[in-house]
């Protein structure tokens, strides 16, 4: 007859087990600062990706608007990101 060995887990005592409130409070705090996280880089994100919108709006551009569309639709592909802030760093003529 074969010999069988159970597992068994150790024995875990009460004082050292987590109340369930303290489970889903420190599970609200990581949600909470993820979700900052995730907005924060969100943000992030959004500036890096119209920097040359933003650009062309501060040395009043005179094609600012164009420049808006052409970063909005291209500026998704690096090519058409860096063509965009070229184009919003190039010198004004008025």
């Amino acid at each position: 007859m074969a010999a069988t060995h159970v597992f068994t887990a150790p024995h875990v005592t009460d004082e050292f087990r987590p109340d369930r409130t303290q489970v889903v409070i420190l599970y609200s705090q990581s949600a909470v600062a993820f979700t900052l996280l995730g907005i924060v880089a969100l943000i992030a994100l959004v500036i890096v990706y119209f920097y040359p919108t933003i650009v062309a709006y501060n040395r009043r551009h005179t094609n600012k608007e164009a420049l808006f569309v052409l970063n909005l639709l291209l500026g998704w592909s690096i090519i058409g990101w860096a063509v965009a802030l070229t184009w919003a760093v190039k010198k004004v003529e008025r």
